[in-house]
């Protein structure tokens, strides 16, 4: 009887503890099922096929001297030279909204990042980033990623900007696509992101693909430990009156 009711009080621990699912994905956008799925964006996506580009592409729409690879399937988005005639506006963001984050904690972004370096002629100015914000419930943006160059005037590499003071100090972004998680302070019932490009002059891009917003989702399961509870009683009353 000793054995029986320790067995069942450990049971009941180990049900009553499983109350939170790690890692959910909670939605993506991996720019496989054409312009605009998934996303918004602040201009109109458009390319005049020779370097200056806002858009969702395979590579076939942007120029074929621009080269990156490592990407997730056949197409990513990227973004070079937006403040061109042909393309309106810098910074030129794009937009993942009204992502329900109910019941997830320690939600954050990853994404693949790459940008065509031109072997070593690195063209980033210190005026040049990518930066990611986000906001909850209609709050204020905050910043969850960024990247910049090394505070050098002109032509520097893009680099990892950790503590968001405008200078790249990190990992430095190349043609190969590298992934990169960042964590999301907060909670609530709907997420907000801008991925805001500032890429101002010819050689100056990024690109990015499959991003993914993850969190840990806390089950709907009612009081497990209860249910364990009243199997404990249950059980001990079939011994009782086997005794």
């Amino acid at each position: 009887m000793r054995k029986i009711l320790s067995f069942m009080v450990a049971a009941m621990l180990v049900v009553g503890s499983s109350n939170y699912v790690a890692g959910d994905l909670i939605t993506s956008v991996d720019f496989e099922s054409g312009a605009g799925v998934g996303y918004t964006t602040s201009i109109p996506e458009a390319s005049d096929g020779f370097g200056d580009f806002f858009t969702s592409t395979d590579g076939s729409n942007i120029g074929t001297f621009y080269e990156v690879t490592g990407q997730q399937g056949n197409s990513w988005f990227a973004a070079m030279d937006t403040d061109a005639a042909e393309i309106g506006a810098s910074p030129a963001s794009l937009f993942i909204n009204d992502i329900v984050i109910t019941d997830f904690t320690n939600l954050d972004v990853q994404l693949l990042v790459a940008e065509d370096d031109d072997g070593t002629n690195e063209d980033w100015d210190a005026s040049d980033s990518f930066q990611i914000f986000a906001s909850i419930d209609g709050g204020a943006q905050f910043q969850v990623f960024g990247v910049e160059n090394d505070d050098t005037p002109f032509n520097a590499a893009p680099q990892i900007d950790a503590d968001f003071d405008g200078i790249g100090e990190g990992t430095v972004i190349t043609d190969t696509f590298a992934e990169f998680t960042a964590g999301i302070a907060g909670t609530g019932d709907e997420l907000d992101l801008e991925f805001r490009f500032s890429v101002n002059s010819g050689d100056e891009d990024l690109s990015i693909d499959n991003i993914r917003v993850n969190g840990d989702l806390a089950t709907s399961i009612p009081e497990p430990s209860s249910i364990a509870l009243l199997g404990l009683v249950g059980l001990a009353g079939v011994v009782r009156r086997r005794k």
